[in-house]
């Protein structure tokens, strides 16, 4: 009996995954920001009169994800570095989502009347 061969499983993208991307944004930017929350706050027990530092490393989970991106478009992984970009447009997003919904609580007579 003549059984054709399996086909061959998809390889993947050599470009990367935008998925990869937008999970590496968020995890970056939310484990990142618990991780120097914890140093900062260990290293303000600890050193006394660092503030400009302190200020510096809450930047660092904002910054990794731009320098990240930056690192993996060049070595080719455009898809990846898009969906980090998209991390930022979703985080963007939000932000104004969340604006309009406190501009609109406060239109629909929640602090007085704006008419």
């Amino acid at each position: 009996m003549n059984v054709p061969n399996p086909p061959d499983s998809p390889q993947p993208d050599p470009r990367g995954s935008r998925w990869l991307g937008f999970g590496l944004f968020w995890l970056i930017l939310v484990g990142g920001g618990m991780v120097s929350g914890i140093i900062v706050s260990a290293a303000g027990m600890l050193f006394h009169g660092l503030g400009l530092a302190y200020g510096l490393a809450g930047l660092l989970p904002w910054i990794a994800p731009l320098v990240l991106a930056i690192w993996l478009a060049n070595k080719g992984k455009t898809r990846t570095a898009q969906g980090i970009a998209f991390g930022f447009l979703s985080l963007f997003a939000v932000g104004l989502l969340l604006v309009a919904a406190c501009f609109g609580i406060l239109a629909l007579g929640g602090f007085g009347n704006w008419h």
